[in-house]
């Protein structure tokens, strides 16, 4: 499974409340982190990969990080992600 989708998965089901399509496009902007070289906003943005126009995804990628919805759930999203990494290693290590 690509990292993307497991991450996708993840939140979805860690974090039933956020908006589906704001959980879509984070994972968009995730995969496009991955396969850039860069952290700027028109670097990721550049990055995605779909069928729109390079304008519209930089626009894409602007309006998630100033979306005051995902930046109020933040903390849920590293809530989320921790929880999934120590699951992890309780796994390997044969906890359960």
């Amino acid at each position: 499974m690509h990292l993307t989708e497991l991450l996708h998965k993840t939140f979805e089901e860690e974090l039933p409340h956020v908006h589906k399509k704001r959980l879509s496009n984070l994972t968009e902007a995730c995969e496009s982190t991955i396969g850039s070289n860069t952290l700027c906003l028109t670097g990721l943005g550049r990055a995605l990969i779909n069928s729109n126009k390079e304008s519209s995804n930089i626009k894409k990628i602007d309006r998630l990080l100033g979306n005051g919805s995902l930046q109020a759930e933040r903390d849920s999203f590293y809530q989320a992600s921790v929880a999934w990494e120590q699951a992890q290693r309780a796994v390997s290590q044969g906890f359960f």
